[in-house]
């Protein structure tokens, strides 16, 4: 037995050598991505939230005129700007009202809607509810853009068949690209 335990004394390292030398285990691994352009980041030009519209008092006979609309600004951060750029209007609360052939915003009165509208260097492009469009936002310095938006409330009914009283609608305005 002696000579049995020298012999395992001599050998045992060289044993555990061999398998170490002569196995292996290995992974293969595959990476997979996809490269993004950053996300926007949108906010009203005042930084509430969310933003509210007033309109106030308007008398019947002005929804259609200049005195029943408000103008807006929203910035733009974050964007990869050298890429084309689009809105989405997504009505939250009333849905959408047809208008000249258009879904716009409706209002929680029958026939009285909410036109939008972005205004950029002297041209209005009037907005679809629920339809990805594009738009050209301008500098404002360094990686802030923004755009104007216009309000007006429009009636798709005769105005002697509006409702008088409040009225109220919600929309998420979303900035991605084209």
């Amino acid at each position: 037995m002696n000579k049995v335990n020298q012999i395992l004394k001599y050998i045992s390292p060289v044993l555990l050598f061999i398998p170490a030398c002569t196995t292996h285990a290995d992974v293969l691994v595959n990476v997979t991505a996809q490269m993004i352009s950053p996300a926007c980041v949108l906010y009203s030009a005042d930084q509430t939230s969310p933003l509210k519209l007033d309109f106030g008092n308007v008398q019947l006979k002005s929804v259609g005129e200049a005195d029943s609309s408000k103008n807006f600004s929203l910035i733009i951060e974050g964007c990869d700007f050298a890429k084309d750029l689009s809105i989405v209007l997504s009505p939250k609360s009333s849905g959408v009202l047809l208008y000249n052939g258009r879904n716009i915003l409706a209002t929680t009165i029958d026939g009285l809607g909410i036109d939008l509208s972005v205004m950029n260097n002297n041209t209005t492009q009037a907005l679809e509810v629920s339809k990805k469009q594009k738009i050209t936002p301008t500098a404002i310095d360094g990686s802030k853009y923004g755009i104007q938006l216009k309000a007006d409330l429009v009636n798709s009914v005769p105005l002697d068949q509006l409702k008088a009283g409040p009225f109220s609608s919600s929309v998420t305005i979303t900035v991605t690209y084209l």
